[in-house]
């Protein structure tokens, strides 16, 4: 008897924990790797969105490129991701007025997107919003 009950309790433990819902956890691995979008710029509606991308590399460096009217703008900096909050600040190394430095935060969302983005030119006044897709 008591081997049937210590099978139907060990059960409805495997049973339950099997059924816990499972959450997402971002992690550093989530946010590394190259990832694609548009910015746009705050004050600025006569600006359509520029194209600009990330390159999140292990070992806390990035680098963002963009355009700015047509012309190709690199910097490079580093990064941080507490949570799901991730944050990173670069300066100019072409194009722009150098080191013109920048920084951005957005949340990584489950779906793998950073989403409510915000950039500032942190030697200017410009700043804007942006949303950025992960390259698989």
């Amino acid at each position: 008897m008591r081997f049937i009950i210590s099978v139907f309790v060990l059960s409805n433990l495997l049973l339950l924990s099997s059924c816990q819902e499972k959450v997402q956890s971002n992690n550093k691995e989530d946010i590394i790797g190259f990832w694609e979008g548009e910015i746009t710029v705050h004050g600025k509606p006569d600006i359509d969105p520029q194209y600009v991308n990330l390159l999140v590399k292990k070992d806390g460096t990035v680098t963002n490129e963009g355009q700015w009217f047509n012309e190709l703008r690199i910097n490079v900096g580093t990064w941080e991701l507490k949570g799901n909050a991730f944050k990173y600040q670069v300066s100019n190394v072409v194009g722009g007025e150098n080191p013109n430095p920048l920084m951005g935060t957005a949340i990584l969302d489950p779906s793998g997107k950073l989403i409510d983005g915000i950039w500032q030119n942190l030697s200017g006044s410009n700043s804007g919003t942006f949303e950025m897709t992960k390259r698989k």
